[in-house]
Formats: C-alpha cells, structure tokens, sequence
C-alpha cells in the first residue's frame, strides 16, 4: 500500500510565500509613502526656489522695488507654497478645482494676480504670470507623482483634463490654479492655528 506524501512542507512553502508577500509589500509602502514622497516634496520646493529666484533677480536689477507690496505678495506666495508643498495632496486639489470652478478665483489668488497686474511694465507683467503658471503646473505635477494611483494613470489623466478643458474650458488651468491654491489655504488654516499659540507664549513671557 504506498504511502501518503507528507504536507507539512507544501504548508511551510505557502506560509513563507504569503510572509515573504507580506514583508514585500511593507518594504513598497515604506518606500513609498517615506523616500518616494520626499524625493518629489524636494523637487517641486527646488523647482520653486528657481521661480522664486526669478522675482529676486528683477527686484535686484531694479525692475521691482523690495519693499513695494506688489513684491511681498508674490514672494509670501511662492514662500508658503515652498513651506507646505509636502501637506499637497490629490483630495485637496479635487475639491479646490471645484470649488474654484463653481465660486470662481479666491481672493489669495486675486490678491496674487492684482499683484501683478500693477507692475509698471508689460514684459514685467508677462514674466511673473508665466512664472506664477509653472509653480502651478509643478505643484500638480507633485501632486500626481506622489499619488502611486494617479501616477500610473498620469496619461489617462492628461488626456481627459485636455478633453475637458477643450469642451468645457475646465482641466489642466483649473487643476493648476487649484493646486496654487491649495497651498495657500494650508497657509492660512496653520496661521490661524499658530496665531493663539503665539499670543499665549507672549503673555506667559
């Protein structure tokens, strides 16, 4: 009568697959929610110091005056976007390009682009609209090269948000304005935040 083959090692061989499949995909999600997420925070903040650099050289030439309002305004701008380019996430921008969609231009936005609009000369002018357009598009970019979803459907996205803004003027520019603005409404929600802290260290002091 032959004998029975044992299964105790086909029962070890599948505990060690669904362990090593385990341990696989922590070692993914570490690296993607931990080097993956840094490495694209740093890139868009680098992108940015360059835009930035920009609005400090025309103040350094003598096109812009460093204390004039219209210069301040931008420069906050592009520093809280800097600041809190790491708190950009996917649900955030959705829900800004509807809201800036339905409500129009919010008025952090406005203020940006009244900025602007006061510079005394036109190639002035058109200088920091193109900049203030590619922080928008750089932040998008981050915000999809930090989503592993949306990166692998990056092309699939880019042509429905072109589909959109074709037949309904809405995508890309929506989706790169929200993302401008998305920054600035972290901005203000931790100002709020941060203003009682410091006006109780002050009075403790």
């Amino acid at each position: 009568m032959a004998k029975r083959t044992p299964k105790i090692h086909f029962r070890e061989e599948v505990t060690m697959d669904v362990a090593f499949s385990w341990l696989l995909l922590l070692a993914l999600a570490l690296f993607i929610y931990g080097p993956w997420q840094t490495f694209w925070e740093d890139w868009g903040r680098q992108r940015l110091f360059e835009i930035r650099d920009n609005l400090f050289d025309l103040a350094a030439d003598g096109l812009i005056k460093f204390d004039d309002e219209e210069y301040k305004t931008i420069r906050n701008s592009y520093n809280s976007a800097i600041r809190f380019m790491h708190e950009l996430t996917w649900p955030r921008l959705l829900y800004l390009a509807a809201v800036h969609r339905i409500n129009g231009a919010s008025p952090r936005i406005s203020d940006i682009e009244a900025a602007i609009s006061n510079m005394p000369e036109s190639y002035i002018k058109e200088n920091l609209k193109s900049g203030m357009e590619a922080a928008g598009r750089i932040m998008f970019i981050v915000i999809v090269g930090r989503s592993p979803i949306l990166l692998s459907m990056a092309a699939i996205v880019y042509i429905i948000a072109t589909a959109l803004d074709a037949v309904l003027n809405f995508g890309l520019k929506a989706l790169e304005e929200a993302a401008f603005l998305c920054s600035f409404q972290i901005v203000q929600r931790d100002a709020e935040m941060a203003r009682p802290m410091i006006v109780s260290t002050a009075v403790s002091r």
